[in-house]
């Protein structure tokens, strides 16, 4: 949706471009314990599992937070920390993840549109 969702969710071109050169800055500091290196944003629709697994739960909630505005940042951090809690051992917060997800998709409709869908040749 920030990529080639309609006009009206894109982000703007010198916000993606940024959070492209973050991201490329980053690629230093990632840690053998991850399989890929950060790429463009531009291409997360080339991205593999573990790429798109890397940026939610590790470098988009440090590239975004001051790129995007704050409740599109809030809705991100939702369904990051969702995942986190999800994929954690700790079976007690499963409760507190579904509520944040359930959260992030009531956001979702207000910040993108009742309908919600990327476009078809996304």
């Amino acid at each position: 949706m920030w990529i080639k969702g309609p006009l009206k969710t894109r982000l703007p071109n010198a916000n993606v471009k940024l959070i492209s050169s973050i991201l490329k800055n980053c690629v230093s500091k990632i840690t053998s314990d991850f399989n890929r290196s950060p790429r463009d944003i531009e291409l997360c629709d080339r991205w593999k599992a573990t790429e798109a697994r890397q940026f939610l739960l590790y470098t988009g909630p440090v590239v975004l937070k001051n790129v995007l505005k704050k409740s599109v940042y809030d809705n991100f951090m939702l369904l990051s920390v969702s995942i986190r809690i999800l994929i954690s051992t700790d079976t007690t917060k499963y409760d507190i993840a579904n509520e944040f997800l359930s959260a992030f998709v009531k956001h979702c409709q207000k910040l993108y549109g009742p309908e919600g869908q990327a476009p078809s040749n996304a």
